[in-house]
């Protein structure tokens, strides 16, 4: 990715911080809230699918593919809730001020509105026991956003910018994997089922379009102290951060939030 494909407002001067984040959890990104006007009762792009997942500690699991409007019926939002949580609590307990990920149940729902978002989710085989989940969705250009303020402190992890009319963005948002099942596999596993149902996706879209040189490209954004380098090996370049001084969040240390990108290859 480079600047000509990407415009993106920056802050610049923020100091390199080398970390690794092999002990942590990785994947807990964030979210704002949905667009106004997005509806849940639009056409959606998929209907739930499951397909035959890995065994986790030797027991089978089985992976399930969901759209935003099926997903409250499913019974499995206050698992992916309390794991999202768990995930995001143990993720960032080097990092002050820890915070929920999620307030509530339907800040998950809202979290993930959108006719177009879709959600995957990994449970053992036969139950309601969420292992490991990620979700994306389009990306809302936010030009038009106000600088992050301490009045409002989850600004901070709002992303400006656009991409113009050659690529189409999508945010890798909720990501998370039990945290006793690390190092399985199951974080790299999420992260390639959205890659390869975006590119199905992206291929219709493209063809329909009539823009055979359209590219695809997939955000996130996080804590660099947290997660950083998990990403970085996983393809994923800086696009800007920005730096927060201690106070930003209460009891807070201070901390810098990337927004990363990454080009899929279709």
């Amino acid at each position: 990715m480079t600047a000509k494909e990407l415009s993106y407002a920056t802050n610049g001067g923020a100091p390199e911080i080398s970390t690794d984040t092999a002990g942590l959890l990785p994947g807990a990104t964030f979210r704002t809230a949905p667009a106004d006007g997005e509806s849940e009762d639009d056409p959606s792009h998929i209907s739930t699918t499951s397909q035959t997942g890995p065994n986790v500690n030797s027991k089978p699991t089985t992976i399930t593919l969901h759209a935003s409007r099926n997903l409250k019926a499913t019974g499995l939002v206050p698992a992916i809730h309390d794991l999202i949580n768990e995930a995001f609590e143990i993720s960032h307990s080097t990092f002050p001020s820890v915070q929920k990920r999620l307030n509530s149940h339907d800040h998950l729902i809202q979290s993930l509105s959108g006719p177009e978002t879709f959600t995957y989710v990994v449970t053992y085989t036969g139950t309601k026991t969420v292992i490991g989940v990620a979700s994306a969705k389009p990306y809302k250009d936010d030009i038009a956003s106000k600088p992050p303020s301490k009045d409002s402190p989850d600004s901070c992890f709002r992303r400006s910018g656009t991409f113009g009319p050659s690529a189409e963005g999508w945010e890798l948002s909720l990501m998370a994997v039990d945290p006793r099942l690390q190092r399985q596999g199951l974080a790299a596993l999420l992260m390639k089922l959205v890659e390869d149902e975006l590119k199905r996706r992206f291929v219709l879209a493209r063809a329909e379009k009539g823009l055979p040189n359209l590219k695809l490209v997939l955000l996130l954004t996080t804590v660099k102290e947290v997660n950083w380098s998990y990403y970085v090996r996983r393809g994923y370049s800086l696009d800007y951060e920005t730096a927060h001084e201690p106070g930003w969040y209460p009891n807070s240390g201070g901390f810098h939030v990337v927004h990363m990108s990454k080009k899929v290859e279709v």
